[in-house]
């Protein structure tokens, strides 16, 4: 009873639908950053930036078929 209250009183004027939608996609937004973060410290910034250029090369030469 105490989660559900707790929940109701979070959750506000929005309806249960528009709520959940809303924590789903913190917890999504919230998960990538720290995998972002995590990577950034795995990382050096030549290996960024080796990335950055791979993904940009990419992105040029790709076309659909």
């Amino acid at each position: 009873m105490e989660v559900k209250e707790h929940l109701k009183l979070m959750k506000g004027d929005k309806t249960w639908g528009d709520f959940l939608l809303e924590m789903c996609t913190d917890w999504q937004r919230l998960k990538s950053e720290r995998a972002f973060h995590k990577l950034r410290k795995l990382l050096s910034e030549d290996d960024l930036k080796a990335i950055s250029e791979s993904s940009t090369e990419f992105r040029e030469q790709f076309k659909l078929r």
